[in-house]
This record gives structure tokens, C-alpha cells and sequence, in this order.
């Protein structure tokens, strides 16, 4: 039966198919919210920088006066952010600071190095500024009404800095995703209790919150579900009311798993039963009448952390308005040392990227061993079985 299960990239496409961008709003630019993604084509709205201005401290002349030993008079200066100057006379200068404007009728920037000063006056020691390598001229960087940020675009500090330069302090943005968590499980444990020998610290819940943030949503835990069907359907109901919903435990079929049939309950279709993968078989994925989705992993951490990895991630990406993230995210690296499994089903490793850039394997006794992947930043993607020696590429995603 297994093996008519989804493979990863079916299971992916999937669930992208039943997701849209959420519908885009006006916000603040805030450079607080870093990755937020914008939904418009951010122009510039004037050349950069407007005039010529100069890259050095120096000195602005006329290149016609750019001759070794010549005498030329200190007949001002200019400071950033000053208005231009005016230079006027002949052999004359103007002392000038970087970033300042370049006078009107000097066109060459010969640099304090350059010069040998005396009183008013400076000599001319090199001639090496001719080919105005000093000056920064009027719209270098760009000009009015070239494209700046493209829409589909999360923003970093750079981007932020690009908005200001056009003005704006406010943008067309996709919502961030708001996600609902909860944890099942009878034997599942706040993190501030300490477990009897039946119980277990409620581990998946931080982690997931914290790859929910680390995705671009924002996520609520609304507790943990015990496996009794009136309290769990209460916590789905609440779910419900986000715009997706995660599910850590309670994926597989055994007689205590009740979160398939609860979510059947409340009128969700599962329309990806499992996956063809190891760890993470048991995933589920389900939609209700509305069009949301709830997604069930593992509840082994390992299993937990690589579904959200590979199914909710992308999901969220595309809600945020980065549809092609997973696609994007697909590496090819290189194996640091060798490495050989056997198994029924592909399997995704977790990886570590050393200095190098090459890829260290992680050793992992079981899908419940969470230390193994302590420092995790990839995420291989392998047969069922096979060999790699080092040096050998392997492909990969990126997960940091």
C-alpha cells in the first residue's frame, strides 16, 4: 500500500495547487519586519544622485587646469549637503568634501593626496584624475523610473534602504500567514513540568513556533491536544479560524490517533494521505470546504521537523507571495565524507554545512534523536539506497 504513496515533489506540487497569495494590503515600511515580501514594482522617483558630487575629500577644479606643478587658488569649499558652489576666475579651485556637490564649472575632483597646500593655494603633484574617477555623476546609481524592487520581493536592510531613497514609507505587501499549532498526544508535557517515566517534554511545539517565524508566519500555539476526541475537536475548531493549521502528533493510523478523523469531522478532505519518504511517511495534508489547510506531522521531532521543512514551508512562502520558493531553494553540494544507507523509501537527511561549503552528514539514531540535528542547515535529498564517497554531489535544500 505504501507504495502508492505521493513522492516528495507530487506531495509538494499538491499542496501548492490548493494555495494562494493572501491578498495584498497597504502597510507601513517598517525595516523592523524584515521579510516581509512586497507586492508592487517600487520605481525611482529621481535620478541617484541628482547632480554630480564628489567621492573624495579634495579638491574641485577645471581639467583644463590639470597640469603637474601648476598653482591654482582656494577661492571657497563645499560641504555634503550644501547647494552647489561657483567656480569662477581663472586658476582657480574649490576645497571639497565627499559627497558634496560639484561647483558649477569645475568638472575634475583631484584628491588631498594629490596636492600640496600652501595659504590659499595648492600645487598640482600628480595628474592621475583626469579620466574624472573622482566625481560621481548624475544619476550613476539610477534613474527616475528605473525599476528598484520587483514585486514578489522579500525585504532585507538593502531593500528597506532602496524604499527610502524612493520616498516611500508605505507599500503594497503581502500578509504574513497567520498559522495555528497544536501539539497531541496523552504522554505530551508542558516544558516547565517534569515528565514522569510515561511522559515526554512537549519538544515540537517551540521548534515548530520557531520554523513557523523563521518561514515568514505568524504563528499561535494553542496548546496540546489530549487524545480524547471532545478537547481535540475544540482545539481544531479554533484552528480552524487561521489561515492554516499544523498538527504535530497524531498523523499516523494507529487507535489513538484520532486528528485524521476528528478533522473528517469538521468537514476537512485529506487529500494527501502519506508521503513516499523516510523519515515523515505518516504526513498528512487536508482542506475544508473554505479552502484552508491543516497539515499533519509526525510526531517524532526529526519526522516533525523535516515535514515542516519540505511541505509547510513552501506552502507559507506561497501564501506570503514567493511562489517559487522550494524550486528556488534546490542545491547541488558536495558529500564531505562518504556515506551509504539502504531502505524501501527516499531518503532525506539531515546535513550540516561545514567552512567549506561542503556537506557533513548528520548521524541520527532515530527519528525521535533531536540533538543529531542540532545546528541543521540542509536537508539532502537521497534514493531509497545507495553510496556516496566523498566528494560526490548530492542535492539538497537549504533550511537555514
Amino acid at each position: 500500500m505504501s507504495n502508492c504513496l505521493p513522492s516528495i515533489d507530487a506531495v509538494i506540487q499538491q499542496i501548492l495547487d490548493h494555495v494562494k497569495p493572501l491578498p495584498p494590503l497597504i502597510g507601513p515600511a517598517l525595516s523592523n519586519q524584515l521579510g516581509i515580501v512586497i507586492a508592487e514594482d517600487i520605481l525611482a522617483d529621481s535620478d541617484m544622485p541628482a547632480l554630480p558630487t564628489s567621492r573624495m575629500d579634495g579638491y574641485a577644479i577645471r581639467k583644463s587646469d590639470l597640469i603637474l606643478g601648476k598653482i591654482l587658488s582656494i577661492v571657497g569649499s563645499t560641504l555634503a549637503g550644501n547647494p552647489a558652489g561657483h567656480l569662477v576666475g581663472a586658476s582657480a579651485c574649490f576645497k571639497i568634501a565627499t559627497g558634496a556637490l560639484l561647483p558649477s564649472g569645475a568638472d575634475c575632483v583631484i584628491p588631498e593626496e594629490e596636492v600640496r597646500k600652501f595659504a590659499d593655494k595648492i600645487e598640482i603633484l600628480s595628474t592621475a584624475s583626469a579620466h574624472n574617477k573622482y566625481i560621481r555623476n548624475a544619476g550613476e546609481e539610477f534613474r527616475k523610473g528605473q525599476m528598484l524592487i520587483k514585486s514578489g520581493t522579500p525585504l532585507g536592510p538593502v531593500e528597506y534602504g532602496l524604499l527610502a531613497l524612493a520616498g516611500r514609507t508605505s507599500m503594497q505587501q503581502f500578509e504574513m500567514p497567520k498559522i495555528s499549532l497544536i501539539s497531541s498526544g496523552d504522554e505530551i508535557i508542558e516544558p516547565g513540568i517534569k515528565p514522569e517515566s510515561h511522559q515526554t517534554r512537549n519538544s515540537n511545539g517551540p521548534m515548530l513556533m520557531a520554523q513557523l517565524c523563521r518561514a515568514g508566519a505568524l504563528p499561535r500555539f494553542l496548546g496540546i491536544a489530549p487524545d480524547k476526541p471532545a478537547p481535540l475537536l475544540s482545539l481544531l475548531k479554533e484552528g480552524a479560524n487561521h489561515e492554516a493549521m499544523v498538527l504535530s502528533g497524531g498523523a499516523s493510523k494507529g487507535e489513538c490517533d484520532l486528528v485524521r478523523n476528528a478533522l473528517i469531522q469538521l468537514g476537512y478532505e485529506i487529500f494527501i494521505p502519506g508521503v513516499m519518504m523516510k523519515p515523515g511517511k505518516p504526513f498528512f495534508c487536508a482542506k475544508n470546504p473554505n479552502g484552508k489547510l491543516a497539515f499533519g506531522l509526525p510526531g517524532n521531532p526529526v519526522s516533525a521537523f523535516v515535514c515542516m521543512e519540505l511541505f509547510v514551508r513552501p506552502a507559507i512562502q506561497m501564501m506570503r507571495g514567493v511562489p517559487h520558493y522550494f524550486q528556488s531553494s534546490k542545491k547541488i553540494g558536495l558529500i564531505q565524507s562518504r556515506f551509504e544507507w539502504m531502505g524501501d523509501r527516499p531518503l532525506v537527511l539531515p546535513m550540516k554545512k561545514n567552512l567549506a561549503g561542503n556537506l557533513e552528514p548528520c548521524s541520527i539514531s532515530g527519528s525521535a534523536d533531536l540533538l543529531a540535528i542540532s545546528g541543521v542547515n540542509s536537508l539532502a535529498l537521497l534514493n531509497a539506497s545507495g553510496k556516496l564517497m566523498a566528494g560526490d554531489q548530492v542535492e539538497f535544500i537549504c533550511v537555514e
